[in-house]
């Protein structure tokens, strides 16, 4: 079992998005297979990786040099990807955008 995860079970029906949200964030981080299909270098690729960054409310620099770092780009999209998260469909929250973002860093 996940440690803490008494605490996913005690949000309950309010929170179930976030809960579900965090679920699969874990997941595609876990989820190596996942992570390769993100990988690419075209050039095309990577504006593509920066708008749907921004549209999570990062800036562009901080958009510039995450996709730099090629694996965290890699993890960080498919984490996006995992919740559904699109540029077309308008991003996220930056603040539910920040939390994945960390939960990237953090979770190797």
């Amino acid at each position: 079992a996940m440690a803490g995860s008494e605490n996913f079970e005690a949000v309950g029906k309010e929170g179930s998005g976030l809960r579900r949200l965090l679920c699969f964030a874990l997941s595609a981080i876990k989820d190596e297979g996942g992570l390769t299909a993100m990988a690419g270098s075209d050039e095309a690729a990577m504006k593509a990786l920066v708008e749907l960054f921004k549209s999570c409310g990062m800036d562009e620099k901080m958009a510039n040099e995450s996709v730099g770092n090629k694996k965290f780009a890699q993890k960080y999209g498919a984490i996006l990807a995992e919740a559904g998260i699109t540029k077309e469909g308008g991003g996220c929250d930056r603040n539910v955008g920040n939390l994945l973002y960390h939960m990237t860093g953090k979770f190797p």
